[in-house]
């Protein structure tokens, strides 16, 4: 099963991903988590009503927890499955095409907020276009193939 959850306070999306985990679709509001699963391969989770440090969360990284709740979750769009989001990588930049380190923030969108291209299995067919930040604050709309050239260099 795979969930997705935003963080109220960074606005980050984290995919929750459980394999062999038993999930209905639609037919249960929510998803059956085995707290033993979650244990054995490390993942902090915390089940005790009464703790007052925690409460009821699961450990996503260090210093970030999701709340277990019936609401907050979602299915996560294609986006949040996206490979390219948050990549790092050199890019070239001014005149002699030097390589300057980068960070794909975003999906780019037309004026009615919709993300620009499509995806493709092939990358050079694939038209998204993306926000990147490059080292200095500085950003620039690059297409998705432009990205994948620059991996593959």
């Amino acid at each position: 099963a795979c969930k997705a959850w935003d963080d109220p306070e960074s606005g980050q999306t984290y995919l929750l991903v459980i394999n062999e985990c038993l999930y209905y679709g639609t037919t249960l509001d929510h998803t059956l988590i085995n707290p033993n699963q979650l244990r054995h391969f490390g993942v902090g989770y915390w089940d005790n009503p009464y703790d007052p440090q925690r409460g009821l969360c699961i450990e996503a990284n260090e210093g970030t927890t999701i709340p277990l709740q019936l609401e907050g979750t979602k299915v996560p769009t294609p986006d949040s499955l996206d490979p390219y989001l948050i990549m790092t990588l050199g890019l070239p930049r001014g005149d002699d095409d030097s390589l300057v380190h980068a960070k794909v923030k975003r999906r780019a969108v037309d004026i009615d907020g919709k993300p620009i291209g499509r995806a493709n299995d092939n990358p050079f067919l694939d038209s998204r276009k993306y926000e990147v930040e490059f080292i200095d604050g500085m950003t620039e709309i690059l297409t998705a193939n432009t990205i994948v050239e620059n991996l593959l260099s």
